[in-house]
C-alpha cells in the first residue's frame, strides 16, 4: 500500500503508533512496577482509530465490503486483536497484556503489507461473482474467532509464565506485575467462551459457503484439517473444565496449541 494514498498514509501512521504502543510498557516492565501509565492503550486507541479509518476508507474507494483479498483480511484481524485488547486492559488494567497484543497485531499489519507487495498473486482477491454475503460473513465470523483465540493465546502465556516463576520459586518482583494465577485462569476461560462459539460459527458458515459453490460441505483442504483440530482441541478444553474441572497448566496449555491449529487455518488459507 503506497504512503502516498490517504488509505497509505492512514495505515503508516497506524503502524508508528502500534509500535509505540508496544514500547510504551517496557520501562515501567524493566523496573518491575505493578502499574504503568496511560500511554500504551492510549497509543492504541490512537491507532484503532487511524486503522478504522483506513480499512473504511479502502472499502470505500472499492466499492465493497473490506473483507475480500488476502491483506484485507489480515488488516481486519490486525485492527480486531487491537480492539480486544482494549477492551480486556479496560476492565482488567492488565498491563502485561501490552506487551503481547499490540506487537501481536502489529506483526499481523506488517506481514499483510509485506504479502501485498510480495505475493500480489494469490487464491484472492476473489471475482465479483463469489464476492457474495455469505463470504463476507463467513470471513468477518473467523477471522473474529482469530482474534478472540490471540487473546486466549495472551492470556495462556500469562499464565503459563507466572505458573512456572510460582514453580521455580521465584517469588521476586516480576510477580507484581502479573495477575494472579486464578484471576488469569478465568480470563483465560471468558476469552475461550468468546471464540469458541466463533470458531464452531465459522466453520459451519465456511462449510455452507463451500456447498453452495460445490456442493461438497467438506473437501479435506489444509484449512479445513487446521480449523478441524482447532475445534477439537478447544471442545476438549472446554468439556474438561465443565465436567472434570480441569484448570490451569493443562487447560492453559491445549488453549495455546488451539490457538497454533488457528493461526495455520488462516496461513493455509490465504498464503
Amino acid at each position: 500500500m503506497s504512503v502516498a494514498t490517504p488509505v497509505g498514509a492512514l495505515l503508516s501512521f497506524t503502524i508508528v503508533l502500534y509500535l509505540l504502543s508496544s514500547l510504551a510498557p517496557v520501562p515501567t516492565l524493566l523496573r518491575r512496577e505493578q502499574r504503568g501509565t496511560l500511554l500504551a492503550p492510549a497509543f492504541a486507541g490512537a491507532g484503532l482509530i487511524a486503522h478504522m479509518s483506513a480499512i473504511v476508507l479502502g472499502g470505500i474507494a472499492a466499492g465493497r465490503c473490506p473483507v475480500v483479498n488476502r491483506y484485507e483480511i489480515m488488516s481486519l484481524l490486525s485492527w480486531l486483536i487491537v480492539l480486544f485488547y482494549l477492551i480486556v486492559y479496560a476492565r482488567s488494567r492488565m498491563q502485561v497484556l501490552t506487551v503481547i497484543l499490540p506487537p501481536l497485531s502489529l506483526v499481523v499489519l506488517v506481514t499483510s503489507n509485506l504479502l501485498d507487495f510480495l505475493l500480489p498473486e494469490g487464491p484472492l482477491p476473489l471475482t465479483a461473482a463469489q464476492q457474495g454475503t455469505l463470504f463476507v460473513l463467513h470471513v468477518t465470523i473467523a477471522v473474529l474467532s482469530v482474534a478472540a483465540l490471540c487473546l486466549t493465546f495472551a492470556l495462556s502465556a500469562i499464565y503459563v509464565l507466572q505458573d512456572r516463576l510460582l514453580k521455580n520459586k521465584q517469588h521476586g518482583s516480576w510477580l507484581r506485575v502479573l495477575p494472579p494465577l486464578d484471576r488469569c485462569d478465568r480470563l483465560v476461560y471468558r476469552s475461550l467462551i468468546l471464540g469458541f462459539p466463533l470458531l464452531t460459527l465459522g466453520i459451519v458458515s465456511g462449510s455452507v459457503l463451500h456447498a453452495t459453490r460445490s456442493g461438497h460441505f467438506w473437501a479435506w483442504r489444509g484449512d479445513e484439517l487446521f480449523a478441524l483440530v482447532a475445534w477439537s482441541i478447544l471442545a476438549v478444553v472446554i468439556v474438561a473444565r465443565l465436567t472434570r474441572g480441569w484448570r490451569g497448566r493443562r487447560s492453559a496449555y491445549l488453549t495455546i496449541a488451539g490457538f497454533v491449529a488457528g493461526v495455520l487455518t488462516m496461513v493455509s488459507m490465504y498464503l
